[in-house]
């Protein structure tokens, strides 16, 4: 619901400054403005957001130095000892 909320407003804000936008200058120049915002937002989440396609929720966490964000401890299995088969006779 909060995603919904956020991107009816957001919607809302950009169709508003467009159109302030397109009166005071060109609809091109509008579009390039638009157009320059998504390409510096494209940089900065590339550059600064890591790829955690396949990666497990572990490996998450080591990537952006939050210990234990799984919240329990990950360990592998322990092996299971082998049992003495001793006859009692």
């Amino acid at each position: 619901m909060l995603g919904l909320s956020l991107n009816r407003v957001t919607s809302g804000l950009i169709s508003v400054a467009f159109l302030s936008l397109s009166k005071g200058n060109t609809i091109g120049r509008s579009f390039f403005l638009y157009a320059g915002i998504a390409i510096l937002a494209w940089v900065f989440f590339f550059t600064y957001l890591p790829e955690t396609c396949g990666c497990m929720l572990e490996q998450m966490g080591d990537l952006f130095g939050i210990p234990n964000m799984a919240g329990d401890d990950y360990r592998s299995p322990a092996p299971e000892k082998e049992k003495n088969n001793v006859d009692m006779a």
